[in-house]
């Protein structure tokens, strides 16, 4: 795409008209001679909803998404299911640094990676401002998702985490929360149900240091937040975590000691 500030500072980039709803979805789905698309362009702006949705879902070969998805807004279930079921998928696109300024639509990322089992990294999810269910399903079943992107947000909406990393069963330790203004209906619910490789315990024991709580100052609490946060993890605690109540998670370790994923650890030498 052409840069034109790059090119000449005094020229308006135009403005994309917005696409008609669910314009590309399914485009290619299902299609297995696929394996990279790492030089197809997506717009900065014109986002409509579904206008992604299930674009390349079970392209079983795909290995290299985009490289970025630059829009600077969202829109209801525009990437929706876009790679789900892309087994081999190894490398996500980024997703625009700017949305930390924009609300994310409802349900705009939902299930976007689901059971792409070869997926190792997350992208980096800025947002501040969060929509209903904008993150719902989003890395569900990414069994070699070793870790959890940062999730900056501070004031959460209905469902925008639930079932977020469910089945990612290379995810040692939950994210954690500087802090959260307000919690919502559904938003934790089982967002680490079935990570196996995942402990979590009421007190802190050998391996298990790292402090984990969610801290709240104030705010408003819904009783069902986090029904089945836990559930189907490895720790002795597997129920609804309360507010503001000290867990204790894999991590606060000497340097050296790693947790592999069939859930032994590996010692290395340390330097005095």
């Amino acid at each position: 795409m052409l840069d034109y500030e790059k090119y000449n500072p005094d020229v308006t980039p135009p403005v994309i008209p917005e696409m008609d709803a669910s314009c590309f979805r399914g485009m290619f789905s299902d299609q297995d001679a696929i394996t990279s698309v790492a030089d197809l362009k997506f717009p900065e702006s014109g986002i409509s909803s579904n206008c992604f949705a299930s674009m390349f879902s079970n392209c079983t070969n795909l290995t290299i998404g985009p490289s970025s998805l630059p829009a600077y807004q969202t829109a209801k279930y525009c990437y929706a299911n876009m790679f789900s079921g892309c087994s081999s998928l190894l490398t996500a696109p980024s997703l625009y640094g700017g949305l930390d300024l924009s609300t994310l639509a409802d349900y705009c990322y939902t299930q976007m990676f689901k059971d792409c089992t070869s997926l190792v990294t997350a992208p980096s999810l800025d947002a501040y401002l969060l929509g209903e269910g904008c993150y719902q399903q989003m890395f569900r079943g990414c069994t070699s998702l070793a870790a959890c992107p940062d999730l900056p947000a501070t004031q959460l909406q209905a469902k925008c985490y639930m079932y977020m990393f469910r089945g990612c069963k290379s995810i040692a330790s939950p994210y954690t929360f500087t802090y959260i203004d307000d919690v919502a209906r559904d938003c934790f619910t089982g967002m680490y149900q079935d990570c196996t490789l995942m402990s979590v315990y009421t007190e802190s024991r050998a391996l298990y240091r790292r402090e984990w709580k969610i801290k709240i100052d104030g705010g408003t609490l819904v009783d069902t937040y986090a029904t089945d946060m836990f559930k189907g993890t490895s720790g002795t605690f597997q129920g609804t975590p309360e507010v503001n109540t000290s867990y204790y998670v894999y991590g606060g370790l000497d340097d050296g000691i790693t947790m592999i994923s069939s859930g032994q650890f590996t010692v290395s030498a340390q330097k005095h």
